[in-house]
């Protein structure tokens, strides 16, 4: 109803805005023709469209500041409810959560690509959840990933020669007991695999 309001005042504003424009040729022509008679009349005339013209435009202007105040009023209200929810309903979701963890996930999601505008607007606890979780895991997973990198390899010395034999089959077994461990790495798993594949073949 509001629009429609705004949309009648300025139909009103151009339609006088119109008519203004038109007496000032009829004044003109009647300068020109020196009709003084005329001329008075279309001043008078003018002066009163011209009255209806600025009314109508402020009515306009103040309707539609009306229409701004309001509507913000009640984006910030909407804004404050859903804010309250995210309070009360974050620390079920994430316990311990506080401004250390909400530092975390926010960086988080800005290094993923997350554009910083979207994150600003993101007040669902349930979307915050999520990014969280995630972060866990793939922070977990990069931190075992670099344990696996920086861990030394161990030797078992050898106390006597073993047989070829001997030798390849404690060779396979270690190298199934490193696949099959869920700490396994890629390298591990291929080997087996490859190893796995040479020995089926080997059996046709």
């Amino acid at each position: 109803m509001s629009d429609a309001s705004v949309a009648i005042l300025y139909k009103s504003e151009q339609e006088h805005a119109k008519s203004f424009h038109a007496l000032e040729e009829k004044i003109e022509k009647a300068r020109d023709e020196n009709n003084t008679y005329d001329l008075g009349e279309l001043k008078d005339k003018r002066e009163q469209i011209q009255k209806k013209y600025w009314t109508a435009r402020k009515e306009r202007e103040a309707l539609q500041k009306t229409v701004t105040e309001k509507s913000q009023e009640q984006i910030q209200k909407v804004w404050n409810e859903q804010l309250k929810v995210f309070d009360d309903t974050i620390p079920t979701l994430i316990p311990g959560f506080n401004e250390t963890i909400a530092k975390d996930i926010r960086e988080f999601a800005l290094k993923e690509g997350i554009n910083e505008k979207v994150l600003d607007t993101i007040i669902d606890p349930n979307i915050v959840k999520f990014v969280n979780d995630y972060r866990i895991l793939k922070q977990g997973l990069n931190k075992g990933t670099a344990k696996r990198k920086v861990a030394p390899t161990k030797t078992i010395p050898v106390k006597k020669a073993k047989a070829a034999k001997t030798k390849q089959v404690d060779a396979a077994q270690a190298l199934r007991k490193r696949a099959l461990s869920k700490d396994s790495s890629k390298a591990d798993q291929d080997a087996f695999l490859r190893s796995y594949a040479e020995r089926s073949l080997s059996n046709i």
